[in-house]
């Protein structure tokens, strides 16, 4: 069976810019003739915003695939058709806050972006120059001081992880950023658990001294039950290390049985 995808969904996006900046012209020319925000501005912004949250809907895949294995042509179209959609939608989220700049939403919207432009390579073919929309994305988020709290701790998380497809850094000088970059971001943002996790993922591909720096090190800090566990079985699997299993156990035939 074949897949009936939409058909090219930027077709009428020229349209929608076309309307968008008429619009960013009509408010400018509002503002400066009207001190406060009218009703239909804050009911444009909301209409504007539910349509964005429909553009970041993605379908899921075919159904027919869980019958028969799709063809490398089959996934690349969907592949390929996913990224058009994404694009859409991060074209849309720019658009929604550069039309709305005292929306709510506008963290949201770029955060949206971020994500994806993050889809975008995830599903394209990896290139370097999308990588740089991406990361130029989130870096014009991380300097909107209206991102706070949980939202700026998880992009500057996602800041240190898109790193690694940088094709300037090699892999070996990724992971010396990468736990530096975790490190800084623990001493910035202590509430926020997934530097902290990140960190033991590191500790868990590190060599055994190495690992349990790091294990212990986190076990001195204000972690979660979930990373004290995780700390925990870190230095647990190391102190396992060349001893003897001790277990005994009783064969079905009742033979004791001694593994150590």
């Amino acid at each position: 069976m074949g897949m009936n995808l939409p058909q090219n969904p930027m077709k009428n996006f020229n349209g929608f810019i076309a309307a968008s900046i008429i619009l960013i012209g009509t408010t400018c020319e509002n503002a400066r003739s009207e001190p406060t925000k009218s009703p239909a501005i804050n009911d444009n912004a909301n209409i504007a915003w539910n349509e964005l949250q429909q553009a970041v809907k993605f379908p899921p895949k075919p159904l027919e695939w869980s019958v028969q294995l799709p063809t490398d042509e089959q996934k690349k179209k969907f592949r390929k058709h996913i990224v058009d959609l994404a694009m859409l939608a991060a074209d849309k989220a720019k658009v929604f806050y550069l039309v709305y700049p005292d929306s709510t939403n506008v963290i949201p919207a770029k955060i949206l972006e971020c994500q994806m432009l993050e889809r975008v390579f995830n599903n394209g073919d990896g290139s370097q120059s999308a990588v740089i929309g991406w990361g130029n994305a989130q870096d014009a988020l991380l300097a909107d001081a209206r991102l706070i709290g949980k939202d700026r701790c998880d992009l500057r998380l996602a800041i240190i992880q898109r790193k690694q497809f940088d094709h300037r850094l090699n892999q070996d000088a990724f992971k010396i950023e990468y736990e530096k970059g975790l490190r800084e971001l623990i001493r910035d943002c202590p509430q926020c658990d997934a530097p902290y996790e990140k960190l033991l993922d590191v500790a868990d591909h590190s060599p055994d001294e190495k690992a349990r720096s790091i294990a212990n090190e986190v076990l001195a800090l204000p972690v979660s039950e979930r990373n004290i566990a995780k700390a925990k079985g870190i230095l647990q699997r190391l102190d396992a290390v060349g001893k003897p299993l001790d277990i005994k156990f009783v064969a079905l035939d009742g033979r004791p049985v001694d593994i150590s």
